[in-house]
């Protein structure tokens, strides 16, 4: 193999395709670690031009860190690297994330620790059960640890995926009639009221909103709540107060709303998992109960969504990300609107190939459009921005990789260590290659 041009962080490399097998996601080294992303024929019917992008670089101590921006002359040598020894990198030794398959060797399981879900990761993907895989193996995961994670399920597609515990929107499961929750009525059912009438249940919304403040449970039973504009428009018999009524028995109808406290605090008393079916509810009250839950969330939780334009508002995303006890970890199609403010929040990420050609111009676009149906890539911060590519042929579970209990010290140690082996392989592999035959002028 020999360099034929090097442009920035890209090179393309020419290559003897009956002597040297080269396939996409490839790595190669050539004084950085690169990784080919596309492979085209010349004229010489033994000859393939294979791109490649830097992706990590070697500092001063022959550690292996994310790729420096450095540009390798036009006659640096050139060698292939297997594909365990970079993906071994990012196998932690103790709470594994156990992704999948590598998708070049079924043998080869791709692993990262935990990091990758703690510091902000995120779902891309167009498909329903693409998004089922990745959620098993989230839950799956968190599970191990013990960690809460709420699971909202808003349609349906997660019932197969097991949970410690569980329950329906409607049935045991049932949001406060707080503050925000009485200010959404107020917003979304007197439109059709007279200006007098809207002035008369504002102000009867705001005394019971003060003593909705003046209460340690923050929320006012639905059925008191009835019952007070009941009586109020017994006493007036005013007509807008009594069409109020009408929605408000249309609220007591669907179950939306709360009697009693332990309709909505058994998230916050579980521990492990809990998965909310919101299946068969009125998908236009999603944004409000999506944001209830959220809010009611005291201890330390995992979020797992499906955020859409028809479950999340703009506020909805605002309010979930304030909160500095919940870690949302979302899964978004590759055309939401708010694709560009979630991924603000995030540093890893599992995308699959688009259903439609992307319109975004990211650094990870190159690899994703090569992605076939059942494989996805794992990016970002924790992999050092190195595409790790996955097959989803055959679902794997999370497991500890060598039993032990915690990761030591000496474990981050033996990392460096493993590093440190692999830059001197790669240097002495490329010795015994300065002897080896290379490609003619005539060839080239």
């Amino acid at each position: 193999m020999q360099i034929f041009e090097v442009k920035n962080d890209t090179a393309e490399i020419l290559y003897n395709c009956n002597e040297e097998n080269l396939f996409l996601f490839d790595f190669l080294f050539i004084e950085d670690v690169s990784q080919v992303t596309d492979i085209s024929s010349t004229e010489n019917e033994n000859l393939n031009i294979a791109t490649v992008k830097f992706c990590l670089s070697v500092d001063k101590t022959n550690r292996l860190t994310k790729y420096n921006g450095h540009t390798p002359p036009k006659n640096a040598e050139v060698g292939y690297l297997d594909a365990a020894e970079i993906i071994g990198l990012f196998r932690p030794k103790t709470n594994a994330v156990v992704w999948g398959e590598y998708a070049r060797n079924a043998e080869l399981s791709v692993a990262t620790d935990f990091k990758f879900l703690s510091s902000g990761f995120c779902t891309i993907c167009d498909k329903a059960e693409q998004s089922e895989i990745i959620v098993k193996t989230l839950v799956s995961s968190l599970e191990k640890t013990n960690t809460r994670t709420v699971i909202l399920d808003f349609d349906g597609k997660y019932q197969n995926i097991k949970t410690t515990n569980r329950a329906t929107f409607g049935k045991e499961y049932r949001i406060p009639l707080d503050s925000k929750a009485l200010d959404y009525i107020f917003e979304n059912d007197l439109n059709d009221c007279s200006p007098e009438s809207k002035v008369v249940i504002q102000n009867i919304i705001l005394e019971i909103q003060k003593y909705i403040e003046s209460v340690d449970k923050g929320f006012i039973p639905f059925e008191m709540f009835l019952q007070i504009i009941m009586s109020e428009t017994k006493r007036t018999a005013n007509k807008g107060l009594m069409a109020f009524c009408n929605k408000l028995l249309n609220y007591k109808y669907k179950k939306i709303f709360a009697d009693k406290d332990s309709q909505f605090s058994m998230i916050n008393d579980c521990d492990g998992s809990f998965k909310l079916d919101l299946s068969n509810f009125d998908e236009k009250f999603y944004p409000l109960i999506f944001e209830s839950v959220v809010s009611r969330l005291f201890k330390k939780f995992y979020v797992i969504a499906d955020i859409t334009e028809e479950n999340t508002r703009t506020s909805t995303m605002k309010s979930i990300y304030e909160k500095q006890n919940v870690r949302l970890i979302p899964v978004i199609s590759h055309e939401i609107k708010y694709l560009t403010k979630i991924k603000a929040h995030c540093n890893n990420f599992a995308i699959f190939a688009p259903v439609e050609k992307l319109k975004t111009a990211e650094s990870y676009d190159i690899f994703v459009e090569k992605l076939k149906p059942d494989e996805f890539i794992l990016y970002g911060e924790n992999s050092l921005f190195v595409p790790l590519l996955v097959s989803i042929k055959k679902q794997l579970n999370t497991v500890g990789l060598n039993g032990e209990d915690e990761i030591t010290v000496e474990d981050l140690d033996d990392l460096d260590k493993a590093n440190l082996e692999l830059i001197q392989k790669m240097m002495k592999e490329e010795q015994l290659k300065k002897e080896a035959a290379t490609i003619s002028e005539n060839d080239l």
